[in-house]
Formats: C-alpha cells, sequence, structure tokens
C-alpha cells in the first residue's frame, strides 16, 4: 500500500464510517530516524480512530528509537512490516526477508517493545518460502511482547499469485495467545463476513478491497449489525472521487500531480467494473482535472444500472 494509503485517502474513506483503525502505508527505516517532515505527512489521525504506524526495518535499536519517535508524533499502535515481498525490501534484509530469521524478528519486536508502551504488532505472510515456519514466527512474535499480529496467508514467494489460504489465519488463531487479524483477497463485504467465520480472527484489515470500493467497511459493519448495507449509486461514487479530487488539490503543488494522484486511485475503481478497459482508457487520456472529472461524471452517468449490482457490491452474502 505504498504511496496509497496517505492521510488524504485514509480521511476519505472514514467519512463513510465502519473503521475501528486506520493504518498508514509503512516508513522506512535505514540509517537514521525519520525526520519531523517525513513524520508530519504520514502521522496525521483522521478524528478519534486510532492510528496503527508501520514501520519497516531490522535494525533493533534504530527501531526502537523509531517506534519512541512514532509515538512523540501521536501514534496509537505502532506497527512492523514483516510481510513485505518486494525484491528492494527482501535483498535490503527487511519486510518478508526477517521471516526467514525468527531471532531477528524477536530482537527487533523486544527492543522496540521496551520503549514504548502503546500497543505494539507485527505484520506478517504465512514464512519466506515455507507455511510450516509461521509457527515459530508466531513464537518469536508473542515471546516479544506484541500485544496482536496480523497475517497475509500466502508466502513471500508466492507474491500476489493464486488464492491466499486463510486456513492459516485460522491455524495461527486456535495457537496464538494474542489476537490474530486477518488479510488478504477480502474484495467484497462478503469476504470480510467469511473471514470472520472461517478462521474466528479478532479482526480483518482490508487493503486493495478498499481501493476498489472505499464503502467496504460500512458496508461491513452494518451487515455485522444485522442492518441493510449501503450500494453507492452513481452519484455517490462520483461524489467521492470529486471530494478526493479537491484534497488532492489542496496537497499536491500543480494540477498534473492531483491529476496523477486521482487517476491513480480511479484506476483501482475500475477494478469494480466488467469491462473497465473504456473507463481506464478515457480517465488515463484525460488532459486536465475538469476533462477527467466530466469524463466520470459521463461514464458513471451511462453505467448507473451497473451501480447497484456490480461497483462496489456486496458480493454473496
Amino acid at each position: 500500500m505504498e504511496g496509497v494509503t496517505n492521510p488524504l485517502m485514509r480521511n476519505q474513506i472514514a467519512q463513510h464510517g465502519g473503521l475501528d483503525l486506520l493504518c498508514t502505508e509503512f516508513i522506512r527505516i535505514s540509517s537514521n530516524t525519520p525526520s519531523l517532515r517525513v513524520l508530519k505527512k504520514q502521522v496525521v489521525k483522521t478524528d478519534d480512530i486510532p492510528l496503527s504506524v508501520q514501520i519497516m526495518g531490522n535494525d533493533a535499536s534504530l527501531m526502537a528509537s523509531s517506534a519512541k519517535l512514532m509515538v512523540d508524533c501521536g501514534a496509537d499502535i505502532v506497527d512492523v512490516n514483516m510481510g513485505c515481498p518486494t525484491k528492494r525490501a527482501v535483498k535490503g534484509g527487511v519486510g518478508s526477508a526477517m521471516l526467514k530469521d525468527t531471532s531477528l524478528c524477536y530482537q527487533v519486536l523486544s527492543a522496540m517493545r521496551e520503549q514504548v508502551s502503546c500497543a505494539l504488532s507485527a505484520k506478517i505472510r504465512a514464512g519466506f518460502d515455507n507455511k510450516e515456519d509461521v509457527f515459530e514466527i508466531l513464537k518469536a512474535i508473542v515471546d516479544s511482547g506484541a500485544d496482536f499480529l496480523a497475517v497475509h496467508p500466502r508466502r513471500r514467494i508466492d507474491h500476489y499469485k493464486g488464492q491466499s489460504d486463510w486456513r492459516i489465519i485460522a491455524a495461527l488463531k486456535e495457537k496464538s495467545p494474542i489476537p490474530v487479524i486477518g488479510n488478504g483477497d477480502v474484495l467484497t463485504a462478503a469476504d470480510a463476513i467469511r473471514m470472520f467465520k472461517e478462521t474466528n480472527c479478532d479482526g480483518v484489515m482490508i487493503g486493495r478491497g478498499a481501493l476498489a470500493n472505499p464503502w467496504i467497511f460500512l458496508q461491513t459493519s452494518q451487515i455485522m449489525a444485522g442492518q441493510e448495507a449501503f450500494i453507492p449509486q452513481w452519484q455517490d461514487i462520483y461524489n467521492f472521487y470529486k471530494g478526493m479530487c479537491d484534497a488532492f488539490t489542496d496537497f499536491c503543488d500543480s494540477e498534473s500531480g492531483t491529476l496523477n494522484k486521482t487517476k491513480e486511485m480511479l484506476m483501482y475503481f475500475s477494478l469494480n467494473l466488467p469491462e473497465p478497459a473504456p473507463f481506464r482508457q478515457a480517465i488515463g487520456r484525460s488532459q486536465s482535472l475538469k476533462e477527467m472529472m466530466n469524463n466520470l461524471h459521463s461514464l458513471l452517468k451511462e453505467n448507473q444500472a451497473l451501480c447497484g449490482k456490480t461497483i462496489c457490491a456486496l458480493g454473496e452474502v
């Protein structure tokens, strides 16, 4: 979610409700603690929703001092990224590469535990290349004093291919003395409900599904409360992205910057469409904010019959 789950996106989605926790994109901890300039852009809370700040690094001392700095800046939870599968992360020995060394996982989290009194968590994958390792990783996390963990049940070598194995979430939940948050392939509210039922997890973390359907948290909370779930119509969708465009306008230095950021978010939204190519072409070729928003308005209005059925749908609940 690097470059995507920025404060503006978090705020836009949070306005619809249904959220218990917001998570930042990860902040790299390499040779020094982050500058206040970087942190002021990331550690930004939305209303009264708790904020989890994720950091990624493998130097125990530096991660500990950085964790303390995150708390001083307003973090309610400090989370360690032990799941990023990119070549860059693995080459640097961070992210999912840490899963190969359970003693390193323990050392980093233990050092952080000594420095912060707030909640401490780890986001992991189902091992680096062997799913059986996940239980040793669990032990290291529990022994370090972490308060909970989140798991994306693919191995690092799987990247995002195939289907995530929710049975791993269930197995970790059965063995873990601390709460387990499930993650992976939750694209509709029905998926979130099903993950709760099939794994008995303590919470569901949604990333890519929220980019395609910003109402997924609201819909899930409504269904769990026995209420009728909100299905956005074309005007709701247009107003959401108009609001996001306006927010980017206040944040970006130029119209081209706003145009590119809004286009990026609309490309994620297009994943909902049965035939996304015409939508993506019209949005992608827009040369100005006015042209892009006019194109969006026309495209949504012309396809309004889909909005209640396909776009931001609930799935089979």
